[in-house]
């Protein structure tokens, strides 16, 4: 998994201080909380830790920041416009242990100049649209995408339709990648329609 977020995204029932439940997202996924309810609607087996990766991190709470310390996940954080870490290094760590991934992109990751439109509060210094373009051909670069997910849009905060354009230009980034892959077609989902295998 490859989370681009500001946010680490790592509180748990325990921890959380709002009980904001999408602040809980990669706990969940890594097997932190929630698991009887995952069960419900399908295999909740937990990602490992040390198969997932962060960046853009630069807005972390106390018990997320010590919960991350703990962990195995790969950490990059941003600040001042900058990543704290090798992207790239942290991406060929990954892809010794992974063969694909999951791919999320909250665009709360961007600077607020580039995506003001976001939900959470912005949070100054994030990426720059080259940084998360760069970000995402790297990732095309080493692994199949098999699932994206583009996160999250505030009409009420934006300004001259800039969010709108950067997230329509990376689901045109992720598409465009996932037609550069060799051998890559149309195949059937559970439904039967036909859709892109990312």
């Amino acid at each position: 998994m490859v989370w681009i977020d500001a946010h680490g995204d790592f509180n748990t029932p325990e921890t959380t201080i709002s009980g904001f439940f999408p602040g809980m997202s990669p706990a969940v996924i890594t097997g932190h909380c929630y698991q009887s309810y995952w069960a419900q609607i399908g295999n909740n087996s937990p990602i490992p830790e040390a198969a997932t990766l962060m960046f853009g991190v630069c807005d972390l709470d106390t018990a997320e920041c010590q919960g991350l310390q703990r962990s195995a996940i790969q950490v990059v954080n941003w600040r001042e416009g900058k990543p704290q870490a090798d992207v790239l290094g942290s991406l060929d760590v990954l892809a010794k242990r992974v063969k694909e991934v999951y791919l999320h992109v909250d665009m709360d990751a961007f600077d607020p100049q580039v995506a003001p439109g976001v939900v959470d509060h912005p949070v100054s210094g994030g990426l720059s649209l080259q940084d998360m373009e760069a970000a995402i051909r790297a990732v095309a670069v080493r692994f199949p995408i098999r699932a994206a997910a583009l996160a999250t849009y505030n009409p009420d905060r934006e300004e001259d339709d800039k969010t709108l354009c950067a997230g329509l230009g990376i689901i045109e980034l992720v598409a465009e990648c996932a037609c550069d892959v060799p051998g890559r077609q149309f195949m059937p989902n559970s439904s039967g329609a036909s859709t892109r295998s990312l």
